[in-house]
């Protein structure tokens, strides 16, 4: 884009250099033209921004496929290092403490989701062709939540070994997906995330707890 063409498509959509508009023309492009025939500079265009103004919110053209979840996932390993901290001032880590003290958070961060948090590409990957991407860029966020329950567990746990946190946390993270997958699934008739998440999830911390 020339920077002719970028006043010009400034001037077009002057208000548009925001995440949730950028968004936007990316579902609008995905939708009409497919997800990999669709570039950063395309969605900037359709947005009416500079192709700059992409990348001040996203770090590559797979991120937009996140934007109604990652400030919620940016936010986790934050609460579990807080949730390790109190259980250490009270004196409870160990003994099935830390397990119990995480079904806790975890239930408590289910709750807050709501459906306006599902990434359109979940429910529309078949329409977009964003399946494949969205399943890389997940595993990756997956990773992230992975050592921060790692790091949770090797601060309330000390009697699980290094890879008995792998596992539990490694088991955790993906019964926690498959919760949400099943939710996003279920469509308007979806109930609680947080039920689903205790059932997936009870198995695990039982398991653990009784080790």
């Amino acid at each position: 884009m020339t920077d002719h063409e970028e006043r010009a498509a400034r001037r077009g959509r002057p208000s548009a250099s925001s995440r949730e508009t950028l968004e936007e023309a990316a579902l609008e492009l995905f939708l009409e033209q497919g997800y990999e025939q669709t570039s950063a500079s395309d969605i900037a265009r359709r947005a009416g921004v500079a192709r700059s103004s992409f990348f001040n919110y996203f770090t590559a053209k797979a991120d937009v496929l996140w934007v109604g979840l990652d400030p919620l996932l940016a936010g986790i390993p934050s609460l579990l290092d807080a949730a390790a901290a109190d259980l250490a001032d009270d004196g409870v880590s160990g003994s099935g403490g830390g397990l119990a003290e995480l079904r806790r958070v975890l239930l408590a961060i289910a709750a807050t989701v709501s459906p306006e948090h599902i990434p359109w590409a979940a429910s529309l990957r078949e329409m977009t062709g964003t399946g494949e991407d969205l399943a890389a860029t997940g595993s990756k966020r997956a990773l992230v939540q992975q050592a921060a329950l790692r790091r949770y567990l090797s601060r309330t746990e000390p009697a699980l070994d290094e890879l008995q946190r792998a596992v539990c946390a490694g088991a955790i993270v993906a019964a926690v997906v498959a919760a949400g997958d099943r939710w996003v699934e279920a469509g308007p008739a979806r109930g609680s995330l947080a039920e689903l998440v205790d059932e997936a999830t009870a198995p695990i911390l039982r398991g653990y707890t009784a080790e």
